[in-house]
């Protein structure tokens, strides 16, 4: 056999293999994307109902928390920069 046509061959196998793959893994997620939603009602019955005061105090304390602080703009008065260079020695 020739060491061309087995290199054609190896490649042949790893295109048909790769080509499966890709094939299984388009059909697959078709499926899942096409598939009718099961959701369970039974399932929402499970949680836990939260009271509306409760859902409305820990929103408010989240704000306070999260709100940002103000910052102090810097006046020229604290600005140490002149615009004057500083002389440097060269020794």
């Amino acid at each position: 056999m020739d060491g061309s046509n087995s290199v054609m061959i190896a490649q042949a196998i790893l295109i048909w293999t790769l080509l499966g793959f890709l094939l299984a893994w388009l059909i697959t997620f078709a499926v899942l994307a096409l598939r009718p939603d099961t959701t369970d009602t039974g399932r929402s019955s499970d949680l836990p109902k939260l009271s509306r005061a409760h859902s409305i105090t820990s929103t408010s304390a989240a704000r306070q928390v999260l709100s940002p602080q103000p910052v102090p703009r810097p006046t020229a008065i604290d600005r140490q920069d002149t615009g004057e260079m500083e002389a440097i020695p060269l020794a």
